[in-house]
């Protein structure tokens, strides 16, 4: 079966594995290996019978499920199998929210939700009532960065998508959110991000001031700059 996606399938199969030894939810593990194993209609049987069974736990024990699997989630982002439509939509998305309602004080739903729905707001959120949340702050960070290189994606062409002096300002709130993450490995990580950006957009609105003759990459070319360009292809109908 690992021919392709080879993660995706060792991830479910460590799951499942997981989920075997701790003999609590049976019918989960059953979802997983089933679905690590290609028998999709088999694996979906069992789900639905494991949703069926979960409407009647109590609240924190779908809670601790849930916060439980966004963490096996987090871990094993490959595993595209791992909360599909009908979980989501029918226990993890209800979960969180009822969390948020019981248990306002708690960063972890937001954090959660952030994570699940790519939800800016969510993240700013949990980092107000724990702003130590190593997730949210990652997460968060990336939000900024991912925003920036999206507009700068078509610098290559000589456009700018945003306004570079918001992208400027999204950077340094990048920074200083990294600033806060404890592993240093992924701290450096985003600040490098962090300044490569900073140079591109701070040579771009040189040359925008400048206006020299030559395209935008051959002026970075020759000022020795070592920006990555993306391609952009335009098809006609």
């Amino acid at each position: 079966m690992w021919y392709w996606g080879q993660s995706h399938f060792e991830g479910l199969k460590a799951i499942a594995e997981h989920y075997g030894s701790e003999a609590t939810y049976p019918l989960f593990r059953e979802y997983c290996a089933l679905q690590e194993s290609g028998l999709r209609r088999e694996a979906f049987t069992s789900l639905a019978a494991f949703l069926s069974q979960a409407k009647a736990w109590p609240a924190e024990r779908r809670t601790a499920f849930v916060d439980q699997l966004m963490g096996i989630h987090l871990a094993n982002p490959t595993v595209h199998s791992l909360i599909p439509h009908p979980l989501l939509n029918g226990l993890v998305l209800p979960t969180l929210r009822q969390w948020v309602d019981d248990r306002p004080e708690d960063a972890a739903p937001h954090r959660w939700l952030g994570v699940l729905e790519q939800d800016p707001a969510e993240l700013d959120w949990a980092l107000q009532l724990d702003p130590a949340d190593q997730v949210a702050l990652v997460r968060r960070a990336n939000a900024y960065i991912d925003g920036v290189d999206y507009d700068c994606h078509h610098l290559s062409e000589g456009i700018f998508l945003g306004d570079p002096e918001a992208c400027m300002l999204d950077l340094d709130r990048a920074v200083a959110l990294a600033g806060r993450i404890t592993n240093a490995s992924v701290r450096d990580g985003l600040k490098s991000e962090c300044t490569y950006f900073s140079s591109l957009i701070t040579d771009w609105r040189t040359y925008c001031r400048i206006q020299p003759p030559e395209p935008f990459p051959d002026w970075c070319a020759s000022l020795g700059r070592a920006y990555t360009w993306c391609k952009a292809f335009y098809y006609e109908e």
